[in-house]
């Protein structure tokens, strides 16, 4: 959907219009792939992880403060990779984690990293 409104929006690449034309339930792999294709066809360059992972953070942040997202949604969409860099980040992933369905119940919850 999102390469659709891409290309709604004036954005066109070869990448950019097969990612649009993909079934909702096409192959992850191919996605992914498409997906960076259709950036780097149209000279956007991918984040580093650490800047990934603090974005991600930030947008679930906001989402949770909006009322967007549920705490199981963020939870749900926390990366394993994702390390606390403050100490907001920090009490915000110790939170989170609560809710986590990779942290078992025997397990620390320090918030450190989820």
């Amino acid at each position: 959907m999102l390469a659709a409104h891409a290309l709604v929006d004036g954005r066109d690449s070869p990448a950019l219009r097969e990612l649009a034309g993909l079934p909702r339930r096409s192959n992850e792999t191919e996605i992914r792939e498409l997906y960076v294709q259709a950036l780097h066809e149209l000279g956007v360059s991918l984040p580093d992880e650490e800047i990934a992972g603090r974005c991600l953070l930030a947008s679930l942040a906001f989402g949770l403060a909006r009322s967007e997202l549920s705490p199981k949604d963020v939870a749900d969409r926390l990366s394993m990779t994702v390390a606390a860099r403050t100490q907001e980040e920090t009490r915000f992933l110790s939170v989170a984690a609560d809710y986590s369905k990779w942290i078992g119940p025997d397990e620390p919850r320090d918030g450190s990293t989820i």
